[in-house]
């Protein structure tokens, strides 16, 4: 990830900016990473004041699937989602395979 946004190629993915920011401040596991995630997702929309984007019965359905199980592999990853989904529609879908190779975590194959 380019660490200076605006320029160089980065992807934009502010699951990095979590990842990143994990390893700084010492919040690898427990609330504290629950907390960096939320800073990249709905408490980053609430900041901006860009209502809706709260996970709750009749809300806008925009959101992303992630394969991870656990919030630690969901940072620790910072893949691509599986599936984008705007309005309640799928816009678009990462058809990649993500699986554990042999030698654990850091076996990682796609």
């Amino acid at each position: 990830m380019d660490r200076h946004p605006g320029r160089g190629n980065h992807r934009q993915n502010l699951l990095e900016v979590a990842f990143l920011a994990a390893h700084l401040l010492g919040a690898t596991v427990g609330s504290r990473l629950d907390t960096l995630l939320d800073s990249v997702t709905t408490r980053a929309a609430r900041v901006m004041g860009i209502r809706g984007h709260e996970l709750v019965v009749g809300g806008a359905a925009d959101l992303v699937v992630l394969d991870w199980a656990t919030v630690r592999e969901v940072v620790g990853r910072h893949a691509a989602p599986r599936y984008v989904i705007a309005s309640g529609r799928v816009v678009a879908e990462n058809t990649s395979e993500h699986r554990l190779g042999p030698a654990g975590l850091g076996g990682l194959t796609s």
